[in-house]
């Protein structure tokens, strides 16, 4: 395979040669023809042909629609000529009929990439003018700004021409502005009376999350000494958007006057404006009105026991202060008493016969918080002593008979003996010593 494209470019090299130079001789020659469908075939890209003639100046995009002989011709070697009286024509690609060079493409004239950033119809204004009125325009954006893109509105068609001016003279002194295609580039030059700014434009801002506003504003053209639309005044109001949202809400300022007992509340409504940006509004309106929160506490007295035992007494008085701002709060404390407990003791019936005894109840308190903790305790105790008596007589000393007087005192249930002594002097017998 490699062998056979070496032959091919060899032949090729030597078949341009020999061209050359019968082209400096006086006789015009053809190029030497090698190539074959079948024998070093060549192959060109799409929409395009291999010939043996191919033209010196081929048709582009540009000399498809302008027809312009200043721009020289291409060959398809890529050298420019602009003047190729008595050359033989030479073998190479060409465009089908039906397509123009554009680059290195062939492509359909309205598919010329030179005419992508013009505001023009490539399609018959007809046939576009159909198209949108089927919805193409929306439903097929992309492919309908390259075929359609004025009708469309996908841009705004510039009161001035979209090529040179030379060039649109040239078109309008060979007659053809009536078409519509060349009337759009040279809308200025074919068309001046006809030549109109686009009509005022309203452009819509965002809307304005708080005040639910939004800016709109006005653009109007007219066209300058040159033709072209400038834009000559604008205009700015506002319109609502969205709901207002109107509501009214009370909000406690939290001042209070102590004297009166009254307290002032913000009363805040949202509201529309009539006038002006028509924004969403607050109104605040003050209003004083009677309120249980704006009364000085209530005059107190209570009892705290301080050391479990000592009871006092605490007082809080609370008045307005003089400016009536606040409430002056004034506490006092007073001591009342010592909490004692008593002692209660109950006795029951005696038993005089057999134990001679008591029941004894005696209930007592422990003094805890100011309180008594009463207890409880029970015994018995005697409730009948004995009777009084005389102790034996003993004798004294030799000289007097003593003996005591017994008896018996019921203190808090014991018998505490009362001893008296009785002294009686009488003379003893001596004794005998034997």
């Amino acid at each position: 395979m490699w062998q056979r494209s070496l032959v091919c470019s060899t032949l090729e090299a030597a078949a341009f040669r020999c061209y050359l130079q019968q082209q400096n001789g006086t006789q015009r020659s053809r190029y030497p023809i090698f190539r074959s469908s079948n024998f070093c075939p060549k192959s060109c890209g799409h929409n395009a042909e291999f010939v043996d003639d191919a033209d010196f100046c081929p048709r582009t995009c540009a000399r498809h629609f302008f027809n312009s002989q200043s721009l020289g011709c291409v060959t398809p070697f890529g050298f420019r000529s602009r003047n190729v009286n008595g050359q033989s024509p030479l073998p190479g690609c060409q465009c089908k009929p039906g397509f123009v060079l554009d680059g290195s493409n062939c492509v359909l004239p309205n598919e010329c990439e030179c005419i992508s950033n013009l505001c023009i119809d490539r399609q018959n204004r007809t046939v576009c003018e159909a198209w949108k009125a089927q919805g193409y325009c929306d439903k097929y954006p992309l492919q309908m700004r390259r075929y359609c893109k004025l009708t469309c509105d996908q841009c705004q068609a510039p009161c001035q021409d979209q090529i040179s001016k030379t060039t649109c003279q040239t078109i309008k002194s060979q007659g053809r502005c009536s078409d519509s295609f060349y009337k759009q580039m040279c809308q200025l030059t074919c068309n001046p009376s006809d030549c109109e700014c686009p009509p005022c434009k309203t452009v819509r801002g965002p809307c304005d999350s708080q005040n639910k506003n939004r800016r709109v504003v006005t653009y109007c053209y007219a066209p300058d000494s040159n033709g072209r639309c400038q834009r000559s005044q604008s205009s700015s109001v506002y319109e609502p958007c969205g709901d207002c949202q109107e509501q009214q809400q009370r909000v406690d300022t939290r001042s209070c006057n102590y004297c009166t007992q009254e307290q002032v509340t913000r009363i805040v409504r949202t509201v529309r404006e009539t006038t002006g940006e028509m924004r969403c509004i607050e109104v605040n309106t003050n209003m004083t009105t009677r309120s249980p929160g704006c009364e000085c506490q209530t005059n107190t007295n209570r009892t705290v026991c301080y050391r479990n035992s000592e009871l006092y007494v605490i007082n809080t008085v609370s008045a307005p202060s003089a400016d009536c701002a606040t409430c002056n709060t004034t506490v006092t404390e007073t001591r009342l008493r010592n909490v004692t407990c008593t002692k209660v003791v109950k006795r029951g019936e005696c038993d005089q016969v057999v134990t001679k005894r008591r029941p004894v109840t005696v209930t007592r308190g422990i003094v805890r918080n100011c309180q008594c903790d009463l207890i409880t305790e029970q015994y018995e105790e005697m409730c009948v002593c004995p009777k009084p008596h005389w102790t034996p007589t003993i004798c004294h000393r030799n000289r007097a008979k003593l003996r005591w007087f017994v008896a018996f005192s019921l203190v808090h249930g014991r018998c505490v003996p009362i001893v008296k002594p009785h002294k009686h002097r009488v003379p003893c017998p001596r004794r005998h010593h034997v």
